[in-house]
């Protein structure tokens, strides 16, 4: 149900040529050595989405969803295609250099959401921020008969602020809902599964569906863009913290992750509270010969919380979500993988 513009199509493209090829001479002639240390399936920043909202955000603050809104900070992402990061890895004694994509994650608090209205917006208690991603066929296949023998596994390197700080990841059955209204946004007005910008009919709206002159509040002057979901091109601004707002960004943005024509609002998953963070850690197994970067294996039936009934026969949505941060945290990640016993 995405289309990309040919910048987003050639920003994918160059992101899994690096990967495939500019480590090539570094890395070992074994693929299954390769596979096992990064995986790249996860890291391209198109795959992200703006996240719903975690029900623990719900239970904790008893205010209607729609209102949690106004407390949603920003979280963007990207990648930097032009230079893959470098990573020093020992293997049986052996140092070797592996450069591989990275996806650059950041939580600002200090900043609202995209959809968040809240022109008074500022840091409290209820500040929260996510994305979340479509699980991979073959990973959810595996995940409904593994669960209780399978980890998931993220190479990550924390930039500032993760010291002391947590990272929630949600696993299973996620809301689709990004705008908590109960109904089925997407830009495809006229269902016809294309992004179509005519001068005369624009479905390049965001998810409200409204351009700005159209949302409650618009001033031309002093209230531009009411719903906070304008895209900024960071080629042109050198600033990434609106790289993902729907509007105007010449994809056809929609709720419906896994394109099923359907608004999927269960919640049924796990949740793990990972911290960013080597020292005390019990899902560090290695750290990069600089000690620069961190492998953080997760069992999944080691979970923080258990959202719903979740029996383990689905799992089709991946999210990373921060609360209890005061300032921005800014991460790396370099690899994101299932694997199972």
């Amino acid at each position: 149900m995405y289309f990309f513009n040919p910048k987003h199509v050639n920003y994918f493209l160059i992101s899994m040529l690096i990967f495939l090829f500019n480590g090539c001479d570094i890395f070992d002639s074994s693929t299954e050595i390769k596979k096992d240390y990064f995986n790249a399936d996860y890291i391209p920043y198109m795959r992200w989405h703006q996240s719903s909202i975690p029900v623990q955000i719900i239970n904790s603050w008893n205010i209607p969803a729609e209102n949690l809104m106004n407390f949603k900070s920003n979280v963007y992402w990207y990648n930097i295609y032009q230079s893959p990061i470098s990573i020093p890895i020992s293997i049986n004694n052996v140092t070797k250099l592996f450069h591989v994509p990275a996806l650059y994650l950041a939580y600002s608090p200090e900043q609202r959401a995209c959809y968040n209205t809240n022109l008074n917006y500022s840091v409290t208690d209820t500040s929260w921020g996510g994305v979340m991603t479509p699980i991979i066929s073959d990973d959810a296949d595996q995940l409904v008969g593994k669960f209780d023998r399978g980890y998931l596994s993220i190479w990550v390197r924390y930039l500032i602020n993760a010291h002391q700080n947590y990272l929630f990841i949600d696993l299973g059955r996620i809301s689709e809902d990004v705008i908590p209204n109960l109904m089925m946004n997407s830009e495809d007005i006229n269902a016809n599964e294309r992004l179509e910008t005519f001068t005369y009919f624009d479905e390049d709206r965001g998810l409200d569906e409204l351009i700005n002159s159209k949302e409650t509040y618009f001033d031309e002057q002093n209230n531009p863009d009411p719903n906070n979901d304008d895209f900024s091109d960071p080629s042109i601004t050198l600033k990434y913290e609106k790289i993902n707002f729907p509007e105007k960004n010449n994809i056809l943005d929609s709720e419906d992750l896994n394109n099923n024509w359907t608004l999927d609002r269960t919640n049924q998953y796990y949740t793990y509270k990972v911290p960013l963070d080597s020292a005390n850690n019990k899902y560090l197994i290695e750290k990069s010969s600089d000690n620069r970067w961190m492998k953080l294996q997760i069992p999944l039936i080691d979970y923080f919380e258990k959202i719903g009934d979740q029996n383990d026969s689905e799992f089709s949505i991946l999210r990373f979500w921060f609360k209890d941060c005061t300032e921005t945290v800014r991460i790396e990640i370099a690899g994101i993988k299932f694997s199972f016993e």
